[in-house]
């Protein structure tokens, strides 16, 4: 099966973030330019610039257990939940979403890959990100090595434009969400409902 691995710290999980699995499995946006070419020096396994997306069967959404720079994050069963009630009904079995971080508990992507293609050799995996990821990559462990291992897939996004690639998604950004949920303004508007209510009855990010 074709996989496109989707981490992150869905601190909360937002519409943006549903939009984004949404994009990986009906295809089609062109993709910015990959980094890491001209600093590193390597050949990269990415998609080619301006191509549409690869077909993916299945999105595996892997919120991390810990953030790999120390950022405060909420519990990771609440967040796991938490993008288990942000899947849409229809993309139910399409969008699954993965506890594998309870068990390497590093936070790092090289450990989460590593770990997944040793243990899924059937599969054929990609590893999602969003443009606004492209400027940070230089400080992740092994950039490198996750290009050679798995291929990337690089959704554009609003402010993150590179190449002139036009962005799909909205600019929805979690801290955003949790800035408005501490100040008692609204927010149920970038979140799915479900997310929404169990914000509400955790008592989550006050």
């Amino acid at each position: 099966m074709r996989i496109a691995l989707f981490g992150g710290s869905f601190n909360p999980p937002h519409l943006g973030h549903v939009g984004f699995c949404r994009l990986l499995l009906e295809g089609g946006s062109p993709q910015p330019p990959h980094p890491g070419k001209e600093r590193e020096g390597e050949k990269g396994s990415e998609q080619p610039e301006g191509e549409r997306l690869p077909a993916i069967e299945a999105v595996w959404m892997i919120p991390c257990y810990t953030h790999p720079f120390g950022k405060p994050l909420a519990p990771f069963e609440d967040r796991l939940a938490m993008c288990e009630r942000a899947i849409p009904g229809e993309l139910t079995g399409r969008i699954v979403v993965s506890a594998v971080e309870a068990e390497i508990r590093t936070g790092r992507t090289i450990d989460l890959i590593r770990h997944l293609l040793g243990r899924h050799p059937e599969h054929t995996f990609f590893f999602a990100v969003g443009s606004d990821i492209l400027d940070e990559v230089h400080r992740w462990k092994d950039f490198g090595e996750i290009r050679a291992l798995v291929p990337l897939i690089v959704i554009p996004r609003v402010g993150w434009e590179k190449g002139g690639a036009h962005a799909p998604l909205p600019d929805i950004r979690s801290r955003e969400i949790r800035r408005r949920i501490a100040a008692g303004e609204p927010y149920r508007d970038l979140v799915p409902p479900a997310v929404a209510d169990y914000i509400e009855e955790r008592g989550l990010y006050r």
